[in-house]
This record gives structure tokens, C-alpha cells and sequence, in this order.
């Protein structure tokens, strides 16, 4: 057995999301590509590029990778570096600009590499948490749609990520302010791609609406190729992070500390303020543990749990659904380098 921490993916249960996913896609006649910001792990992608239509990167590390799924690839990112652009050109199938400026300045080089699209902020308010409210005043992620009454005649498709873990009710509202204020451009359009965001592998997501209202907007539009791009809807539940109890101290509590960390395996926690949750754990039980990592920061604690039977060391504790964000955030987020280090004399 694996020594602990250990992320475990759980390949049966990606199948199954793998084919709710493909059912959606040849349903709504919509391609479903795999967001690598949230789960780019190599050794799953011999089984999803048989349900998924590609992957959708987010800085040249990521569209290396997505050179690996061998399927369509679309990028975006906020800002394209001008010593990175040729190469993420090469390797992409669509380019999406954050903004005006960037689509101006480099629109001559790749237009002949790639199919070139503009992300466009609706600014609807979906009341989402600060740390993924892509719409919210002063966000920095797509061109203002109050400001933007013409799109440039180059621009062959659009770009919208306004939700998070919703469900189709929101993917409904969104799609149609996009109808209401772009529709007269559309015609000029190759695609749309409507983001990520949709928590189509929930079972409280309403499957059936999601299809209607795509493919009653296909019959508007059919020349439109449209796309979403979910990453966490893609290993939702499908894995989990076990960690190890190495000791129980008392300190006024009874704190179990594990061979994990906050820290290192999951910064999200301290990102969202959510506590992950614990298999096995209930609430109101005998037994109390704040469960602690094993680093030298005072403030590394998973959270507070309650268990029928006491703990003890070497129990196994398992923090569920953990693989969306999770490793990528542990490894180089968005494919961002890490910076270098330098000794000046």
C-alpha cells in the first residue's frame, strides 16, 4: 500500500461522471472539454479522451500538457506573455483574449494558428463567494459587457465564465443575457464556449433542463460549435486524500495530528474557508478531534470532528472529494512557473 498522504483517484467513479458527461454531449450536441486549471492528472487521460471532446489550458505549461489528452485545445488566459504567445499559438486549436488591448496586439501573429475568440464578462451577480466570483465590480477576467456595444469583425467566438458549482437555473440566465446582448453578432461567429462552473455530475443537477435550453439555443443558432468546459463536474466524488494519525495530544482538546497538512495538500481550505469533509465523521459524536497537520504552523488545522469510536494512532482519516483544484493547487496552479531563485552577491 501506498505510503500516506496519498491523493487517490478512483477510476471507476471518474467513469461514471465520464459518461453522464458524454451523454450530455451527444444530446445537446456540445462538446465538453476538460478545464486542466482543475484537474490535469496525466495517467487519467488514456480513459477521459475517449468520453471528452479535448481540454481547455490556461498558461503554456497547461497546453503542453493538453498536447498529451490529443484531442481539441483551447487557451486562455488572462494575459499572454509576448515570449510565450507563438508557442501556445502552435499548440492550440482556439486562443480566447482577455481583453481588447491584447486581442489588437497580437491578433496578426496567430490568426493563422489558431481561431481567435474574446472572453466577455456579463457582470451578473450569482451572490458567488469573493474567491470565485469571476463577475464581480472590478474583476479583471473578460471585457465588460457594458462597455463593449461592437466586437471586432475578427473575433470568431466568445467566451463567458460566470458560475461555480451551480446549476442549470444559472446556466439559463447566462446564456440568455449573452443572447440579449450579443446576438446580433453571432452570425459572424465560429463558437461560443459558456466556461466552467456547472455541476453536471451532482445529483441534484438537472441533466434534462441543461439539454433543453442548449439544444433549443442550437436550433437559433446551428452554425454556432458550442462548448463547456467543467473541470471539478469531471472527478466530482471520484477521489479522495488519505492522511494517518500520528499521535493525540490534549491541550483543553483532543487533537489528532496527521502526516498531512493544510499547508501543502490542501490550500483551498485556507482559500475558501470551507472545511473539507471527513468520511466516517458525524456530527454530535462521543469522540471530538481537531485534526491538525503535521507542519510547524500554528495555524495549520483541518477543522473540528466528531467519530462514534475513538481514534487512535495509525487510523486512516480520508478527506472526501478532493481531487478538483486540490493537486494542481499543490503542484503549479494553472500551470504557473514557480518563481526562480536567485543568490546575488
Amino acid at each position: 500500500m501506498s505510503k500516506t498522504p496519498r491523493f487517490v483517484c478512483e477510476m471507476a467513479k471518474l467513469q461514471e461522471n465520464l459518461k453522464v458527461l458524454e451523454n450530455i454531449q451527444k444530446r445537446a450536441d456540445v462538446d465538453i472539454l476538460l478545464a486542466l486549471k482543475g484537474f490535469a492528472l496525466k495517467e487519467t487521460f488514456s480513459l477521459m479522451r475517449r468520453y471528452l471532446s479535448g481540454t481547455s489550458a490556461s498558461s503554456l505549461n497547461e497546453a503542453r500538457v493538453a498536447k498529451d489528452f490529443n484531442k481539441e485545445i483551447h487557451t486562455y488566459l488572462p494575459a499572454y506573455a509576448e515570449d510565450e504567445i507563438l508557442e501556445i499559438a502552435a499548440i492550440s486549436d482556439t486562443l480566447i483574449f482577455n481583453s481588447l488591448s491584447q486581442f489588437d496586439r497580437f491578433y496578426s501573429q496567430v490568426k493563422e494558428r489558431a481561431s481567435c475568440g474574446l472572453r466577455i464578462n456579463l457582470e451578473l451577480d450569482f451572490n458567488l463567494p469573493e474567491h470565485c466570483n469571476a463577475n464581480a465590480k472590478g474583476s479583471r477576467l473578460g471585457v465588460v459587457a457594458s462597455s463593449l456595444h461592437v466586437i471586432p469583425k475578427e473575433v470568431e467566438g466568445l467566451h463567458v465564465h460566470a458560475l461555480c458549482s451551480q446549476n442549470a437555473d444559472a446556466f439559463f440566465t447566462l446564456i440568455s443575457e449573452l443572447e440579449d446582448r450579443y446576438s446580433q453578432h453571432f452570425k459572424q461567429l465560429k463558437w461560443i464556449n459558456f466556461g466552467g462552473g456547472h455541476a453536471l455530475t451532482c445529483k441534484e443537477y438537472d441533466v434534462e433542463y441543461l439539454i433543453k435550453i442548449l439544444k433549443d439555443f442550437k436550433q437559433k443558432y446551428p452554425h454556432l460549435r458550442l462548448y463547456l468546459e467543467p473541470s471539478e463536474a469531471v472527478v466530482h466524488e471520484a477521489g479522495y486524500l488519505e492522511a494517518k494519525v500520528l499521535d493525540i495530544v490534549h491541550n483543553e482538546i483532543d487533537i489528532a495530528i496527521l502526516d498531512a497538512s493544510i499547508e501543502v495538500h490542501l490550500t483551498d481550505i485556507m482559500l475558501t474557508k470551507q472545511p473539507p469533509k471527513v468520511r466516517g465523521s458525524v456530527k454530535d459524536g462521543r469522540y471530538t478531534y481537531q485534526l491538525a497537520g503535521c507542519s510547524c504552523a500554528a495555524g495549520d488545522i483541518f477543522g473540528t470532528y466528531s467519530f462514534e469510536k475513538p481514534l487512535k494512532v495509525s487510523d486512516k482519516i480520508i478527506f472526501e472529494n478532493k481531487l478538483a483544484y486540490t493537486i494542481v493547487k499543490t503542484t503549479t496552479f494553472n500551470g504557473i512557473n514557480p518563481a526562480n531563485l536567485v543568490l546575488k552577491g
